[in-house]
């Protein structure tokens, strides 16, 4: 059998065409079936090695990080295909050993607790450049923390403040002020028009989608 990328959305139609569902995201082709119908999701696994790559930006620290509102739906996973996508998030987790890179947690699906993949970007305000540096592997809580103020908007704004207080050992008030701190920062950017600079996954062979 070959191993296939499967988005999730994809999953009934490589389904009806005789695959066979495995541990997410990958489903199997039975060696019976003609593996060209299957083309589309056959890609090769990304290297854990990405030249370019800073894995030690922001080191494995749990803070707060907002993205631009001028640079929303400006990111990796808008500008490629969701296989492409499916592929880059695996090697995210295999690489951590399926353990969040921030907390060290692991998933659990009866708590919808997840490993996901987080990118971590490089805004040079001379430039106006948002240039990605990073991909991580973190868990649910952790990417909560992360984007705080989606998780304002969908009303987990205090699970995710107690979540950066345990992983950090702060307090509320310190909690508090770098939300705020981080916040002011955002204005900040927000002030700003930015230019996605996504050259990071031309080392590892993805184009991104028109």
């Amino acid at each position: 059998m070959i191993k296939i990328f499967v988005p999730y959305d994809d999953r009934e139609k490589v389904e009806q065409l005789g695959a066979i569902k495995s541990k997410s995201p990958f489903y199997l082709v039975p060696d019976s079936k003609d593996i060209f119908t299957f083309a589309y999701w056959n890609r090769p696994a990304i290297h854990p090695v990405i030249n370019g790559e800073d894995r030690t930006f922001g080191n494995n620290w749990l803070y707060v990080d907002l993205i631009p509102s001028t640079c929303w739906y400006t990111n990796v996973r808008s500008n490629i295909d969701s296989v492409d996508w499916e592929r880059l998030k695996e090697m995210c987790r295999q690489r951590a050993r399926y353990c969040c890179e921030i907390c060290g947690a692991t998933s659990d699906y009866s708590q919808q607790q997840y490993l996901e993949c987080h990118e971590r970007y490089l805004f040079d305000k001379n430039t106006k450049m948002q240039k990605i540096i990073r991909f991580m592997c973190i868990c649910s809580m952790c990417h909560k923390v992360s984007h705080f103020g989606l998780s304002q908007v969908q009303g987990k704004s205090e699970e995710a403040l107690q979540h950066l207080m345990k992983v950090n050992r702060w307090d509320k008030y310190r909690a508090r002020k770098h939300v705020d701190k981080r916040f002011q920062l955002w204005e900040m950017k927000s002030d700003m028009d930015w230019v996605l600079d996504l050259s990071l996954l031309d080392s590892i062979g993805i184009k991104q989608v028109e």
